[in-house]
């Protein structure tokens, strides 16, 4: 069993002295997207959070320093692993008063069901009283079964180069939504099996976008021992507004569905950065 960790360095904006906390964590749909209520994955799937720390304390150069112990606990408490990242070194450039962190870790495929505690601690390393604060998320893994997994976009997505982005668009860019559909429990590891899939922007009312067109894709013949597949759909970023992003997954012959629906936020830069009414 494999489990990854990374993490990200995001907004760089902190404290002068203070009492040193971590505000709780929420998840999200991959890297700095839109808030994820759902706390049941997939084995298999993308954990992705975030939290801000503020409290820290900068030397006159004006960097903090800081580093984060990470702990992660199973069914019937079992540690999972425990990490210490290394430390992070930063300068304070905003002039605001929380940093927000941005972590994920990849769940195996074959991770066990049960309920699961990641515990954050940051420890300011220049802080000479009281220097550490933590925070836990908890949440359920379930095992695989028809579903979408590891939502992602990016603002390159190219053999060489993939790069991610939050969810937000500006007009005139090009953003890949990218998913992984796992098919879950097989009835025959030697038998072909087919996939339709659609993405579609639904609008504020969480209906489909007026005169909009779904991106569709067929695939057949699949091989039975093939538990997964990767979707990639080009998302064309044409006006301002909030939007939803669905993805749904279908096989054909059987009763198995899935859909997965992301907000979605398109701001134009050149008439502003507030959407369209």
């Amino acid at each position: 069993m494999l489990w990854q960790l990374a993490f990200l360095l995001t907004c760089m904006t902190v404290t002068q002295a203070g009492e040193l906390a971590v505000s709780p964590i929420t998840t999200t749909y991959g890297q700095l997207g839109p808030h994820r209520t759902d706390s049941r994955y997939i084995a298999g799937d993308i954990v992705f959070f975030q939290f801000d720390i503020s409290g820290l304390r900068h030397d006159e150069a004006g960097r903090f320093r800081y580093v984060l112990h990470l702990e992660l606990l199973g069914p019937g408490n079992k540690v999972i692993f425990r990490q210490k990242l290394p430390e992070v070194v930063q300068v304070r450039v905003m002039g605001n008063t929380k940093i927000r962190q941005a972590l994920h870790i990849a769940l195996p495929d074959d991770a066990t069901p049960g309920d699961y505690r990641l515990q954050v601690t940051v420890e300011d390393t220049q802080s000479t009283g009281a220097n550490r604060a933590s925070q836990s998320l908890a949440f359920q893994v379930v095992a695989q079964e028809f579903g979408i997994v590891q939502f992602q976009l990016f603002s390159i997505y190219t053999p060489q180069l993939q790069l991610p982005c939050p969810g937000v668009g500006v007009v005139g860019q090009i953003v890949h939504v990218t998913a992984v559909v796992v098919r879950g429990k097989k009835d025959r590891p030697d038998q072909l099996w087919n996939l339709d899939v659609e993405m579609r922007l639904l609008d504020e009312q969480g209906k489909p976008v007026a005169g909009g067109f779904p991106v569709t894709g067929q695939f057949r013949k699949i091989p039975g021992d093939l538990e997964s597949l990767d979707l990639r759909f080009d998302l064309p970023v044409q006006r301002s507004g909030k939007f939803t992003i669905s993805v749904q997954a279908t096989e054909p012959g059987t009763n198995r569905s899935t859909k997965l629906l992301v907000p979605f936020l398109a701001v134009d830069l050149q008439s502003g950065t507030a959407p369209s009414k």
